[in-house]
């Protein structure tokens, strides 16, 4: 079994989301949202000094107001992210074109008499729910 570290955000990372569709995943962070490139660890040379020129990250997109990211989870038949987020909000994005900063469907904000509710995990339900 092989593993390796992969790094290059500023802030902590409080999220992470993938599935086996797909050779990306996403993590949520306090500066937004990463989406990284899975490797294949059998062919990365761990003692190698360009480790960091490898293409890890292949985006980075916050529609958070540059808050924390609480929660996101990626849908396992669609290219549709969902993040919970300390603004107040959830947002819907797609991923398709994993490269676009301009992804962001839909964001949701629920105020109830008033004051914002701050949702902080989030799941899609199954369709036979």
């Amino acid at each position: 079994m092989s593993f390796y570290t992969y790094w290059g955000p500023k802030f902590p990372i409080f999220c992470v989301t993938g599935n086996s569709q797909s050779s990306k995943f996403y993590t949520g962070s306090a500066d937004g949202v990463y989406v990284w490139n899975t490797l294949d660890v059998e062919k990365v040379d761990i003692f190698s000094s360009n480790q960091d020129e490898l293409p890890i990250i292949v985006n980075h997109f916050s529609h958070h107001n540059n808050e924390p990211i609480w929660d996101l989870k990626l849908h396992s038949m669609s290219p549709l992210l969902i993040s919970a987020g300390a603004d107040d909000s959830i947002c819907l994005c797609n991923t398709s074109d994993e490269k676009s900063k301009d992804n962001l469907l839909f964001r949701y904000i629920k105020i109830d008499d008033g004051v914002k509710e701050t949702p902080t995990s989030i799941d899609w339900l199954p369709s036979s729910v």
